[in-house]
């Protein structure tokens, strides 16, 4: 008897997107799932959907709530998932038929804590992938799992795409109200494994769409991807050490993130003079760790002029038109 995952989907304004999302769920090659349908006080005909859904497939609990945002949503999901496993999806993706299978798959074989698979882009249709990358690679130990978290772009920050143990979440939630709530948690989570399995394979379908909130405009809600890089260092700090080079160039790489969108602001670049103060005492601080750490050599690059003098550096590409949505 296959075991019991649980698939925890939140759900808000995406109407458009989210039959896609479920339909490529209930499809799935693996079968025994618990579907978790979270209703965040959605104003379009989410909730309908989902009743709709529901009435069909038993395998769906609908949760219907008020709006508070992706993590307390993934955090009532949690509350309910009964899965030995568990499993992330945002509503406007979708995920390969086999997704969950392949997770699950590389779980027994190499009894990791938690499974990774990569991710595909795409904006309209739902892509088909001919070809995939059947490499994978385990990483056993925890400080070497974290190594490899802060190292490799094959494990990226993100909640979905991954495959974890249902217990590991038993002291870890998503943190309230805040915006790139997973980089407050994942980090957590991995430092609570023994050993994750790669899968190089692309399962996972990330939707680009104008509205979604990892290509939005600045806003001062972006700082709180700032606040978990520094939250993330202290952790490493107390509790591995020999990491902390990594942990303290992550938080230059989420300053850089945060210019970007800077840049690409319409807004008069004098509206947050204290903001690009405080990302230039970022920069003093921490740019020796950055080009140190592995880190690509544009990033290097737009660090080092970042560092020289944030304010004018935002000037010129705004004139130059660099890094425009």
């Amino acid at each position: 008897m296959s075991v019991l995952i649980s698939v925890i989907i939140p759900i808000y304004n995406v109407e458009p997107y989210l039959s896609d999302c479920i339909e490529s769920v209930i499809k799935q090659t693996y079968t025994n799932l618990q579907i978790i349908l979270i209703d965040d006080g959605s104003p379009d005909k989410c909730g309908n959907i989902c009743d709709m859904y529901a009435e069909k497939d038993s395998r769906i609990t609908v949760i219907h709530k008020k709006n508070g945002g992706l993590s307390d949503a993934r955090n009532a999901g949690l509350d309910i998932a009964t899965g030995k496993y568990v499993t992330f999806i945002d509503s406007d993706d979708a995920v390969a038929l086999d997704m969950v299978e392949y997770l699950y798959e590389m779980m027994c074989e190499s009894d990791a804590d938690i499974t990774v698979c990569q991710p595909e882009t795409f904006s309209d249709e739902i892509p088909e992938i001919k070809w995939q990358d059947q490499r994978t690679e385990t990483i056993t130990g925890t400080e070497k799992c974290l190594e490899y978290y802060f190292k490799s772009k094959l494990i990226k920050s993100v909640a979905w795409g991954k495959l974890y143990k249902t217990d590991m979440f038993e002291n870890v939630r998503y943190p309230f109200g805040k915006l790139n709530e997973d980089e407050f948690t994942t980090y957590r989570l991995i430092a609570l494994a023994s050993k994750i399995s790669v899968g190089f394979s692309k399962k996972y379908f990330y939707r680009i769409r104008g509205g979604s909130i990892m290509r939005g405009a600045f806003s001062m809600r972006c700082l709180d991807r700032i606040e978990a890089a520094i939250e993330r260092k202290e952790f490493i700090d107390t509790n591995f050490p020999k990491l902390s080079l990594y942990a303290k160039s992550s938080i230059v790489h989420s300053v850089n993130s945060c210019s970007v969108k800077l840049i690409a602001s319409d807004e008069p670049i004098e509206k947050y003079n204290e903001v690009i103060s405080e990302f230039q005492k970022i920069y003093h601080q921490y740019e020796k760790f950055f080009l140190r750490g592995p880190n690509s050599l544009r990033s290097k690059v737009f660090s080092v002029f970042a560092f020289l003098n944030l304010r004018l550096w935002i000037k010129i590409c705004r004139k130059m038109r660099l890094f425009n949505n």
